[in-house]
């Protein structure tokens, strides 16, 4: 993904003009002035017309118009010559001076003209040809790792499985080494050229922003709770195609080593394909081709939906409607049958609704384990023991005959992850 835009946005009325058309510009707004006031007092239309098109001229070359840049090289040459000639008539030091100002002024229009000419022949360059994707993987760390060059020769060691540093051969260049220091590492390796990074700072300068709208909540807890970044790059030529598969590979495996405990997300740059860190992403990092499947959960989603949703409101309504149908089915339930509820659980100043394995009632109360692990709750993890008022409930599942009864939330929160794609922006 290309976050530099191709496009020059529109330039604010509030910002200085470039290529040096600044004081050019409010020089060119006082003649205009001077030239319409002076008009209008002595009834010149002659003046009041050339104030309006100094006027004209000086909005344009502040707004940086090609237009005004013609207009102005035109309107400034003709009167530099006409001062040029008046003096010739009748030297007087000022008619000197307004020629050498004017010609002035003409020079810097043609000057601009040629600089806004050439930025506009490399955008269209740029165009053309396109930046190559970024291979590279990014840990979002808690905190920053300590890292020195001998340390990332040690992972990358271990990663790849080659020594790095010299051969014994003082004489003869290292084929492979680590160079640099933080955050910022060189490596040379049997597979190319790297680099890794290794930042004190959010990879994101507005990551709330950017986590507002991850609708995945472990996805978007990882990116507000990290505070550093990690990254392996693979440097390749603009020139030179590669094998992703293998590029990956390298990659990942080298991630890997890098991750510890306070790893929290892996990101792909190139497509930003994000998962929660864990060894489920681990183990697919270390097998060929997977980077193109980076992003699949492993965990239950738990996705963003409004309280006020009226669909997701008509399927609570729905659950608590039939809750009677589960409770039968519960007690006449065989040993090896499964019965699962889906309720608000609060722990300090945080809610979740979370899949529960029910395990048995009170006339008040559901006891059972957390089914899947939760975003923010504690120190509660999958297999927790938990109580739940009924009223909390917000649907039931369990299977009759291999089908599955209830999940009447679960068709909500799949038709929204099945709407999100199409709202994300490219």
């Amino acid at each position: 993904m290309n976050l530099k835009s191709k496009v020059q946005p529109g330039k604010s009325v509030f910002s200085l003009p470039r290529y040096g058309m600044a004081s050019t510009s409010l020089l060119t707004l006082v003649f205009g002035i001077l030239g319409v006031v002076s008009g209008l007092a002595k009834f010149e239309a002659v003046f009041a017309i050339l104030g309006c098109l100094y006027l004209i001229v000086a909005v344009l070359l502040w707004q940086e118009s090609r237009i005004g840049m013609w207009l102005g090289l035109l309107l400034f040459s003709v009167t530099g010559v006409g001062q040029s000639a008046r003096a010739v008539m009748d030297f007087k030091w000022r008619y000197v001076f307004y020629a050498l100002m004017f010609l002035v002024f003409a020079w810097e229009c043609w000057q601009a003209l040629k600089l806004q000419r050439e930025e506009r022949l490399d955008d269209e360059d740029s165009q053309e040809k396109p930046d190559s994707p970024m291979i590279s993987l990014v840990l979002l760390q808690r905190e920053a790792k300590y890292l020195e060059a001998p340390i990332v020769a040690k992972y990358l060691e271990s990663a790849w499985g080659e020594p790095f540093g010299d051969d014994g051969d003082s004489d003869k260049e290292p084929e492979r080494f680590v160079v640099g220091e933080n955050p910022v590492y060189i490596v040379k390796s049997n597979f190319g050229f790297y680099t890794v990074h290794n930042h004190d700072q959010p990879y994101w300068e507005d990551k709330d922003l950017v986590a507002q709208d991850v609708n995945e909540l472990r996805i978007a807890k990882a990116i507000e709770d990290h505070q550093a970044w990690l990254s392996v790059d693979l440097m390749v030529p603009a020139e030179e195609v590669c094998d992703l598969s293998e590029a990956y590979l390298k990659i990942g495996q080298a991630v890997c080593e890098l991750a510890d405990e306070n790893t929290l997300a892996v990101l792909r740059p190139e497509n930003m394909d994000i998962n929660v860190w864990s060894p489920e992403v681990m183990e697919r990092l270390a097998t060929p081709g997977a980077y193109a499947e980076l992003s699949q959960l492993d965990n239950v989603p738990v996705i963003r939906i409004s309280d006020d949703d009226p669909e997701l409101i008509a399927a609570i309504e729905e659950a608590k409607r039939r809750w009677p149908e589960f409770r039968a089915a519960f007690e006449a339930r065989r040993p090896d049958e499964k019965f699962a509820i889906k309720a608000l659980i609060t722990v300090e100043d945080s809610t979740e609704c979370i899949w529960v394995d029910v395990v048995g009632f009170e006339p008040k109360f559901i006891h059972g384990t957390l089914a899947n692990d939760p975003v923010s709750l504690g120190d509660l993890r999958i297999g927790s023991r938990v109580e739940v008022p009924i009223e909390d409930m917000q649907d039931w599942c369990y299977f009759r005959d291999d089908k599955p009864v209830g999940l009447f939330s679960v068709q909500v929160v799949s038709s929204r992850m099945r709407r999100q794609p199409e709202n994300e922006a490219d």
